[in-house]
C-alpha cells in the first residue's frame, strides 16, 4: 500500500531532522569547548570561576574530561536517533511506512534514547561529584519520564512490526 502523495508533515519532518542533527552536533562542540575552557582556564571564562573556584588544576580536569566525554557521547546518541527517525520519515515520504524494519528502526531508537538518558544523568552527577567540594545529592541515574518515553516507543515498536507481519500473511492469503 503506497501513499500517492506524502503528507506536507512528512515534507517538512526530513530537514528539520536535518537541521535538528546539525544543531545537535554544534552544540556538543560548543559546550565540550565552554566546558575545557571554563574548567581548564577558570580565570578566563567567567562560568568557570564559579563553578571551579578553587579547585586544584587535575580535579578540573578529571571533571572537563568527564564532561567532554558526556557532551561527545550524548551528541552521538542523539545523531545515531535522528538518523533512525530520518529513515523512518523517508519510508512515510516514498510510500508506506508500516514495514518490518521501520519497527525495528523503532527499537532502536527506544535503546539510544534509554542510553541517551542514561549517560547524561550518569555523566552530569560525576562531574558535579568530581567538582564537588561539600556533600553531593545523589539521585538515581534513570528518569520515570525517559522510562515512560522509551516503553512507548517499544510499543510503537512492537506494533509496527506486528501489523507488518499481519498485512504479509493478509496478503499471503490471498
Amino acid at each position: 500500500m503506497r501513499i500517492a502523495t506524502p503528507p506536507t508533515v512528512f515534507r517538512l519532518t526530513r530537514p528539520f531532522l536535518t537541521f535538528a542533527s546539525v544543531v545537535g552536533v554544534l552544540c556538543a562542540v560548543a559546550g565540550v569547548a565552554l566546558l575545557l575552557a571554563g574548567l581548564l582556564m577558570p580565570d578566563r571564562v567567567a562560568f568557570g570561576s564559579q563553578f571551579a573556584a578553587g579547585l586544584p588544576q587535575a580535579v578540573r580536569a578529571r571533571a572537563a574530561l568527564v564532561g567532554a566525554t558526556t557532551l561527545l557521547g550524548g551528541g552521538a546518541l542523539s545523531a545515531a536517533v535522528t538518523l533512525q527517525l530520518r529513515r523512518l520519515v523517508d519510508t512515510a515520504i516514498t510510500g508506506d511506512p508500516f514495514i518490518i524494519e521501520n519497527g525495528q528502526r523503532l527499537r532502536r531508537i527506544a535503546w539510544l534514547v534509554f542510553l541517551l538518558d542514561m549517560v547524561t544523568r550518569v555523566g552530569t552527577m560525576t562531574v558535579a561529584a568530581i567538582a564537588a567540594t561539600g556533600p553531593v545529592p545523589v539521585s538515581l541515574p534513570v528518569s520515570f519520564t525517559g522510562l515512560l518515553v522509551v516503553t512507548m516507543i517499544l510499543v510503537l515498536a512492537h506494533i509496527f512490526e506486528h501489523g507488518s507481519r499481519l498485512r504479509s500473511d493478509l496478503q499471503g492469503t490471498i
